[in-house]
């Protein structure tokens, strides 16, 4: 795992696979929240290892390759012939988790693409570009000729037999990061307002989360200049 500054999403992201690993390598790029404590605490509580990669991020073209990289080299030194689950901070592993160790055992592929569904804007919505999204090169066993390109969201070189997961699915939470805003929100009203009883906060919450609350459709040309200035607004969609 890379990550940076993750201390909400972390404990949910570990905690959808901690129980199946041996072994957390994290590549921190310069957090100065508490990701690392929380990642220290849940594999600790899981009786798991951790290695902590410091790695600051060069803020180039090459950052993200070189982030992943990093972690790469380190199970390069130090584990090859094992697996390794590639896992980013934004991102939760739904289903039969359990199943993956037997699946490392046995299977003559050395690399698997993982279904992925992309939350868009809260928790009721994902990408429909496509049918079906795959990331690429998310599990892999672990050889010298494995490298990560020099690109952000390069795709893992040096695979040679490589399949598909059908038992798990990655949600990735990075475009519905709003939605710690709206717990946060909510246990606020529960803590201080008096204004709405609990069946309005739970109303409001659910709606929010799942980007159900009534709402119009608005002309960008109405948007304030300033607003549409900083956000590079254009006329009309």
């Amino acid at each position: 795992m890379i990550a940076e500054n993750e201390e909400d999403w972390i404990s949910l992201s570990l905690g959808s696979i901690i129980d199946i690993v041996d072994k957390v390598v994290l590549v921190d790029s310069g957090s100065s929240d508490n990701t690392i404590n929380r990642a220290i605490e849940i594999c600790s509580k899981a009786k798991v290892d951790i290695k902590i990669i410091h790695h600051r991020r060069a803020n180039t073209k090459a950052d993200d390759g070189e982030q992943r990289q990093a972690f790469l080299d380190y199970l390069q030194e130090h584990h090859i012939g094992d697996w390794a689950i590639v896992i980013d901070a934004d991102e939760v592993w739904s289903g039969e988790i359990d199943k993956l160790r037997g699946l490392f055992e046995q299977t003559q592929i050395d690399c698997f693409d993982l279904k992925t569904i992309h939350l868009i804007g809260d928790l009721g919505h994902y990408d429909s570009v496509k049918p079906e999204h795959w990331t690429l090169r998310r599990m892999y066993k672990i050889n010298k000729n494995l490298k990560y390109p020099q690109a952000e969201h390069g795709v893992l070189e040096g695979c040679d037999k490589i399949g598909r997961i059908v038992e798990i699915t990655m949600f990735h939470f990075a475009h519905a990061r709003h939605a710690f805003y709206w717990l946060k929100k909510r246990n606020n009203m529960k803590a201080k307002s008096e204004i709405h009883n609990n069946t309005a906060r739970k109303w409001w919450y659910y709606n929010h989360l799942f980007g159900d609350y009534p709402r119009k459709k608005l002309d960008p040309n109405d948007l304030p200049k300033i607003i549409k200035d900083k956000f590079m607004v254009e006329g009309e969609r």
